[in-house]
């Protein structure tokens, strides 16, 4: 072990503080809605990088550009919870929300006009963001009916997610998997305990071509132990399978089920699902008789289900 000194230190925390890992892993950026305001302090976020645009907390609830949730409403809620699959409808240009022209609105038509819909969902949102966010927002969320649709890749296990505000936009990094190192530094304890050594093995690696892949270690965010989390535990978990003909459920969706001991219930899209497509070329993200098909057979599902009774359909 190398001895450590306050300069040593120093630069560690600082190569911390900016995520330096991140660097080399993946990155999106997400223009910040023009209408959105600023997101409330992370002091009351605690445990929460990624909010979802919008947000905006008080004690007798919350909102986001879905709409109010009120903690104090006298009827059934109903929490739905998603990803991009939930966020984005009929706009296209990867910057707005068409927040009316979602499942989880429609849904609430089928519910009647008894039923508060609270959403939480944001693009690239893993169950573990979910179970975060609800943990954060304790008993403003009182749900009578919880509905979690989320589509393959944000069922998968993720690296940890690191989240910059810069100038407006979302910086969201994800950890790598593997790392490359500079061959002539190479030393397995500083790679092991150093964020900064391995940014700067990484860049003596670019500048010099010596460049050796390593395994990066890092604590996963997995989706059995979010889905197993109390904040999920009542949650009708649906799965929402590629958008192309013949989408069967991924075999790594039956794995999870049988793992988490959840019932995860493949949605069955109509024979030609292209043309549920939000773009031609994406095989992820519904148009709004996407959502609309979406929201109509969740309400099939729940009143079969005997989780909807007559006085409140």
């Amino acid at each position: 072990m190398l001895p450590l000194s306050g300069a040593t230190v120093g630069i560690e925390a600082l190569a911390r503080w900016m995520h330096l890992d991140a660097h080399q892993g993946s990155a999106i950026a997400l223009p910040r809605d023009p209408r959105e305001g600023p997101t409330d302090s992370p002091i009351r976020l605690s445990g929460v990088g990624y909010p979802p645009r919008l947000l905006a907390i008080d004690d007798q609830g919350f909102s986001t550009g879905f709409g109010r949730c009120d903690s104090q409403h006298k009827g059934p809620t109903l929490l739905a919870l998603g990803d991009s699959t939930t966020v984005m409808s009929t706009t296209s240009n990867g910057r707005h929300a068409d927040f009316i022209n979602t499942w989880p609105l429609m849904l609430g038509q089928h519910l009647g006009p008894a039923w508060q819909v609270c959403v939480i969902a944001e693009s690239g949102y893993h169950p573990s963001d979910l179970v975060a966010l609800l943990v954060a927002l304790g008993d403003r969320v009182k749900a009578d009916l919880t509905v979690l649709m989320i589509c393959e890749n944000d069922l998968a296990n993720q690296a940890p997610r690191h989240v910059d505000r810069v100038d407006g936009t979302w910086i969201i990094r994800t950890e790598p998997q593997n790392v490359e190192v500079y061959r002539s530094l190479w030393h397995p304890w500083l790679h092991d305990h150093s964020e900064a050594f391995r940014y700067l093995s990484w860049r003596a690696s670019r500048w010099t071509g010596e460049s050796v892949k390593t395994a990066y270690p890092h604590d996963e965010r997995t989706t059995v132990s979010a889905l197993a989390a109390s904040s999920l535990r009542s949650a009708h978990v649906y799965y929402l399978p590629p958008l192309v003909p013949g989408g069967d459920a991924d075999p790594q969706v039956t794995s999870l089920a049988t793992q988490s001991g959840r019932d995860i219930t493949p949605i069955p899209l109509p024979p030609i699902p292209t043309d549920l497509r939000r773009e031609p070329a994406d095989s992820v993200h519904l148009n709004r008789a996407g959502h609309a098909w979406v929201a109509e057979f969740m309400a099939r599902q729940l009143s079969s289900e005997a989780q909807l009774g007559p006085s409140r359909r």
